[in-house]
């Protein structure tokens, strides 16, 4: 009898044991699986979603890791975060870009028509690095933009060029309502110094009202905050 009910108690406990063991062991492999896919998440993510990440020094690592990709989606990428909003990034950006080169246009030509302002001025310096007559015709839109900070890099940019569609463009601008697009325009047809590039600023100069005093531009769009963006547009209006 004694034995019977030990037996009993032993089988017991067996069978608590082994639901506990199956428990136990089940419980672990739900672990290690649940340790595998937090493992494995981020390998399966696109190297390209670094581009859009809060912190801005992974945004840098993420663009100096692409610079040297010569890959289309990767370009597309890279063009759609050219109003990144910080500095450093965004000028990384503009350097990688500009690598591509000719390839680069047709994406840089549609962030000038339908991109926000910090991503059409940061086109503007792609196109003007690129250089070459391809890129003339990004930067005489440029020119009538909306944005007077954006039709200052344009002048600037178009400062060396010697086309005849240039000189007119920038002699239209002599009388933009926005001092530094006016000053950059001066600045550059004298910089050509063609006769065209005189003519056009003595044209000018005969018919403007001696009274004429054109306003700031965009002062209310500026970070002053920022002061390497600050000095970045000083050095624009100044050099």
């Amino acid at each position: 009898m004694i034995m019977r009910v030990l037996f009993g108690v032993l089988s017991s406990v067996g069978l608590v044991g082994a639901v506990f063991a199956g428990w136990y062991m089940r419980k672990r492999a739900r672990s290690r699986k649940q340790a595998v896919q937090v493992i494995e998440a981020p390998a399966s993510e696109s190297p390209l979603a670094g581009l859009r990440h809060r912190d801005w020094q992974v945004r840098l690592q993420t663009v100096q890791a692409l610079a040297d990709e010569r890959d289309p989606e990767v370009l597309a990428a890279l063009v759609s975060r050219l109003g990144d909003p910080d500095h450093d990034v965004r000028e990384a950006i503009i350097n990688a870009v500009t690598a591509y080169g000719a390839e680069a246009l047709p994406a840089l030509t549609t962030v000038l028509a339908d991109g926000e302002r910090t991503a059409r001025e940061a086109t503007v310096e792609v196109l003007a690095r690129i250089g070459g007559q391809p890129v003339l015709e990004g930067l005489l839109q440029a020119l009538h933009d909306e944005s007077g900070w954006v039709r200052v890099a344009a002048v600037r940019a178009l400062a060396s060029s010697r086309d005849k569609s240039v000189i007119s463009a920038l002699a239209e601008l002599l009388s933009d309502p926005y001092a530094e697009v006016a000053q950059a325009a001066r600045a550059s047809l004298e910089q050509m110094g063609t006769a065209a590039a005189k003519h056009a600023l003595k044209a000018h100069a005969d018919s403007a009202p001696p009274t004429v005093t054109p306003e700031v531009a965009e002062n209310g769009t500026i970070n002053l905050t920022d002061e390497k963006e600050t000095q970045r547009r000083w050095n624009a209006i100044t050099r």
